[in-house]
């Protein structure tokens, strides 16, 4: 029912307002997939910008237009024969670049987990090998969306999401 009254409300909004296109990430919620399929049905153009690293439980991807980070998303997304695909590469990622680690030890592991991941026995298990190894650091990274985050595992840092950008993080 929450979502029919977004579906109906953008319905509403996209008929009064004519957009020349619609812009979105994250397909996977909900109310964006109402804001989409209001934009359909009202003939506006859809437009998708890669929200995060494809999985293959995320939706198909049936817009007029998706621009995916690359081959990987093209390999992993179910995508509609209908939608136009292009590869825009990581733009968020340039100025980063210059600090790929091509080091040839490993001396930090960093462990980021999203809703579908948070299984406190899995995640016990996973700390528990984690410190077998030796001088090696362990930086745990929740999705913001499950902040504040209240388990403690056996980490060395911890990196807040509504604190430190992904990229920092990383």
């Amino acid at each position: 029912f929450y979502n029919a009254g977004f579906y109906t409300t953008y319905c509403k909004i996209f008929k009064k307002y004519r957009p020349s296109a619609v812009v979105f990430s994250n397909d996977n919620h909900p109310h964006i997939r109402s804001f989409v399929k209001a934009a359909k049905l009202e003939g506006i153009p859809t437009i998708y910008i890669q929200h995060c690293t494809a999985s293959n439980i995320f939706p198909i991807i049936d817009y007029d237009y998706g621009f995916l980070e690359g081959q990987f998303s093209i390999d992993t997304y179910s995508i509609s024969l209908k939608s136009k695909i292009k590869l825009v590469g990581m733009p968020k990622f340039d100025k980063f670049s210059s600090f790929i680690n091509n080091g040839t030890s490993i001396k930090t592991i960093g462990v980021a987990i999203n809703a579908i991941d948070n299984d406190n026995d899995k995640l016990s298990r996973l700390f528990f090998e984690l410190n077998k190894l030796k001088n090696i650091k362990i930086i745990f990274r929740p999705h913001p969306a499950l902040c504040p985050f209240n388990e403690n595992y056996d980490w060395d840092e911890f990196s807040n999401p509504n604190i430190e950008k992904s990229f920092d993080f990383l």
